[in-house]
């Protein structure tokens, strides 16, 4: 069977731990579905020499069209499951746990769970709370697949840089964990969570924790910006001209961050809710928040636009007064 040399960028344990090399054959892997990142990653390991399937049932033009570009093989969940070693969850928050029950519903018909390539794990990489990844994972429990809790950390790969999948499971899967961390030989950059206490629950933890900072400020720059328009459009331009002078960074950031927050808004409001729910009590109210500010701009998004205009406008203004500034 066809294998591929140790890549020098493989080390995937943690730095208490003994590093450990596995070689596995060229695999065939499941990424579903074909959003900005699933594709990318897709696109990644098919440059790499892997088979890569999804299944694009109820998908938009476009998701078949970033599939295509990816290279990636559009299938029927059947045969999807008959054909993969791995399963890639990389669907909107909201939809994560209803795809993995899919996939146990297909599991588990007559035949199914007895074919011969039985994927190796189903690996959760969405951004929900830890108690529904638990819940996830407790859906794998009674079938011969086993489960991955995994976080992606870090924007869709790109040349010269690729996100960090922390993986982690329940104790006793050691072996199904460093077979994943493996397929850092063919593009993904693994980081294995291990430790006194690490478990199920722990990758969707970090990867909350990193969100709370990276999309709570897109949900704050909105915000901010929205509310000085509804005070006046002067007031919006004062703002931005102020930022310039006190805050150039923060305003960097602002104009970088909020034009590529508009059209994942609708798959934000689900991410904050689990934020809220994961932080608990009154800090959750927050998070709340900025769930109701997402969903406001995806409806614009998909209404009137009079949001999405103010939204633009002000990320206009800022550029203009980053050149005039420089």
């Amino acid at each position: 069977m066809r294998t591929s040399p140790t890549n020098p960028h493989s080390k995937t344990t943690a730095e208490n731990s003994t590093p450990r090399t596995i070689l596995i054959p060229m695999p065939a892997v499941a990424v579903v579905s074909a959003g900005a990142m699933g594709s990318a990653i897709a696109k990644r390991l098919v440059r790499a020499g892997c088979t890569v399937y999804t299944n694009l049932d109820g998908r938009s033009s476009s998701a078949h069209q970033r599939a295509l570009d990816a290279g990636m093989i559009n299938v029927p969940l059947e045969t999807l499951l008959s054909k993969s070693n791995w399963i890639l969850s990389i669907v909107p928050p909201g939809e994560a746990f209803a795809f993995a029950q899919k996939i146990c519903k297909v599991l588990t018909v007559p035949n199914s769970s007895s074919a011969p390539n039985t994927p190796r794990a189903f690996v959760d990489c969405n951004a929900v709370n830890p108690e529904t990844v638990k819940r996830i994972g407790g859906l794998f429990k009674e079938t011969p697949m086993g489960f991955i809790d995994a976080g992606i950390v870090g924007t869709p790969p790109r040349e010269g840089w690729d996100p960090t999948f922390y993986a982690c499971s329940e104790s006793g899967s050691e072996d199904v964990l460093e077979e994943f961390a493996a397929l850092s030989q063919y593009g993904l950059k693994v980081s294995l969570l291990k430790g006194a206490g690490a478990g199920i629950g722990d990758a969707s933890s970090l990867k909350l924790c990193e969100s709370m900072m990276k999309k709570g400020s897109i949900g704050l720059f909105m915000t901010m910006m929205l509310t000085a328009h509804r005070s006046s459009p002067a007031t919006a331009d004062a703002l931005m001209k102020e930022l310039s002078i006190s805050q150039p960074a923060l305003m960097g950031r602002l104009i970088q961050t909020v034009p590529e927050g508009i059209p994942k808004a609708y798959r934000f409001v689900a991410e904050m809710e689990g934020l809220a729910e994961f932080v608990g009590g009154g800090e959750a109210d927050v998070f709340k928040g900025f769930a109701r500010v997402f969903e406001r701009v995806a409806g614009s998004l998909e209404g009137d636009g009079a949001d999405i205009e103010t939204l633009r406008s002000g990320v206009e203004k800022a550029l203009e007064l980053q050149t005039t500034s420089k």
